[in-house]
């Protein structure tokens, strides 16, 4: 029998209408996915965006590296917004919060690869609910960007409402290569007043071509930001020897600092001779630390513990530890590094569980090299190459065309030679890792170039490899699909020209050798992969960081005479 109350036409109207009024009140925001994203026409831009518990996360959402004190993630509940800058770079200030909140900004779309903006990723910085925040980001001209905001997974909540904004930046211009500071950044503004005002409201910071001499070194704001130099080559900041030349916090809440386009170099410290970071994340883009030296560990840099790093295109190289890591030390959650050359550094130690000529790391999440070259490097104790000790029962790592070359260790006896690289698991995990598309060659006992050892590991974990090449057999436990073991891989000596790095031979067995479903889609030297390096016909990419140069089949003669 019908209910009485439902007799009424009326009531029956007033029923629907208040379903369809708490159900739009609970559908998922209008931006949810990448598609249907909100563009912002102007700066400044502000937003107020209820129901984001009903937003989903797609599978093509990128992964957020910044994240703190976890994985890389593409976090949760994720919404996008859009915005197109007009004829001149600008820099831009991000903030989202309410809840719990990782932001990424990205060129690009899914279908063919988000890109993320170098220094456009921040969890936790906001200062309040978790928010995150990104400031002084610079945003190149005539370029359509993506921004997208998500939830930190473990954080959950039943309503959740998203302030967002977005506006122009503060923008600090160098004009003065002195070492000195009245405190204001006007007509007369050197590297320090620059600093000292974006200490207190943070933004860009514009550095011009020049040698800059900061004796006793710079503290960075404790708050974010960014410096934006004029070239790897062209801007040169020195500490002259007398003191580290950047020093950014001591675990600090997650913040987002970046470094663009210069030299630090003669740097000296008890840690970090060139740069040292502390509890936020960190980015390196087209930076080269040089001749540097620190009395424990990071001759280069040193990034504490609940850090993260991001290195895109940079060089490190000449620089002393007395400890772990001559080149860096990352000691943080996450580190990730991109088309980068650590070369000719040296670790001074003998302990246990330290060394790295080149490179040392103690994370505890989430590890990922791509194009990168580690050459030249020397440990007095173990890894002369590079020693990645990984602490955590979620560790990941991911390491694709990287080059471990000519790299030497220690007077240690035949039995415990430990070459050119040291893996080093200290606890159990249950993730993979992953090692594809490399070489590690040359690597050798400094008392004996003979004694070769180019990897060694320890530890409980899953290892993953394919198409890697190893020249000395037995190193480690390379025997997947494409792996090639015992061979010479003939590599050309380091290249003098950009970042340095090894090219294969004509006649090297590295060429067209790479996984096509794997290799990076660049190469170290910015090439885009796969290139015909044999001369087949078929472009197949090589191994290593380096993708030979294809040979042009329409010609008989390799010199060009036809």
């Amino acid at each position: 029998m019908m209910n009485s109350a439902l007799k009424s036409p009326g009531l029956i109207v007033f029923a629907i209408l208040a379903w369809s009024f708490s159900a739009a009140c609970h559908a998922a925001p209008p931006n949810d996915d990448w598609a249907h994203r909100t563009v912002i026409a102007a700066l400044p831009y502000s937003d107020s965006l209820p129901n984001v518990e009903q937003a989903t996360t797609e599978s093509s959402d990128p992964e957020l590296f910044c994240v703190g004190l976890g994985h890389a993630t593409a976090g949760a509940n994720s919404v996008w917004y859009e915005y197109t800058t007009g004829a001149a770079d600008e820099f831009v200030t991000l903030q989202s919060g309410g809840y719990d909140t990782i932001i990424g900004v990205y060129e690009g779309s899914p279908s063919d690869g988000l890109i993320v903006d170098r220094g456009g990723c921040n969890d936790d910085g906001a200062g309040s609910a978790a928010g995150s925040a990104i400031k002084g980001l610079r945003l190149r001209a005539n370029t359509r960007y993506s921004i997208v905001i998500a939830r930190y997974p473990p954080n959950t909540a039943a309503s959740m409402t998203l302030a967002f904004s977005m506006s122009s930046s503060p923008v600090y211009q160098v004009t003065d290569t002195v070492n000195t500071s009245d405190g204001v950044c006007d007509a007369q503004c050197s590297l320090r007043d620059a600093i000292q005002q974006s200490t207190a409201q943070p933004g860009a910071i514009l550095v011009p071509a020049g040698h800059y001499v900061v004796s006793g070194g710079l503290i960075l704001g404790s708050t974010g930001g960014a410096i934006y130099g004029a070239g790897m080559t062209q801007t040169v900041i020195d500490a002259a020897g007398a003191g580290r030349v950047m020093t950014h916090g001591q675990f600090l809440a997650n913040h987002t600092y970046a470094l663009h386009d210069l030299t630090l170099t003669h740097g000296s410290s008890s840690s970090g001779g060139a740069f040292y970071g502390s509890g936020g994340h960190y980015v390196m883009d087209h930076v080269a630390m040089t001749d540097s030296v620190s009395s424990t560990d990071g001759g280069g840099a040193f990034f504490e513990e609940t850090s993260t790093l991001s290195m895109y295109d940079s060089l490190i190289t000449g620089n002393h530890a007395n400890r772990s890591g001559g080149g860096l030390d990352v000691v943080g959650d996450n580190m990730e590094i991109h088309e980068s050359s650590i070369t000719n550094n040296e670790s001074a130690t003998v302990a246990a569980k330290q060394g790295g000529g080149g490179l040392f790391t103690l994370s505890r999440n989430e590890v990922r090299l791509f194009n990168v070259t580690i050459s030249g490097n020397h440990a007095a104790g173990i890894g002369g190459g590079a020693y990645l000790s990984l602490d955590g029962q979620g560790l990941r790592t991911k390491i694709n065309n990287i080059s471990i070359v000519d790299n030497d260790f220690g007077a240690a006896p035949a039995s415990a030679l430990r070459g050119g690289l040291m893996m080093d698991l200290q606890v159990s995990s249950s993730q993979p890792f992953v090692f594809t598309n490399s070489v590690i060659a040359g690597n050798h006992a400094s008392f004996d170039p003979d004694a070769l050892s180019d990897c060694a590991a320890v530890g409980t974990f899953v290892f993953i490899t394919g198409n890697d090449a190893v020249q000395v057999p037995n190193s480690c436990n390379f025997s997947a699909a494409g792996d090639q073991t015992g061979i010479d891989p003939l590599l050309l000596p380091l290249t003098s020209v950009g970042l340095p790095a090894h090219v294969p031979a004509a006649a090297s067995p590295l060429v067209d050798a790479g996984d096509p479903a794997t290799c990076e889609r660049s190469d170290a030297l910015g090439t885009q992969r796969p290139l015909d390096g044999d001369g087949d016909g078929d472009a197949v990419c090589d191994i290593g960081a380096v993708e030979r140069p294809a040979i042009d089949t329409d010609r008989i003669f390799a010199n060009g005479f036809d």
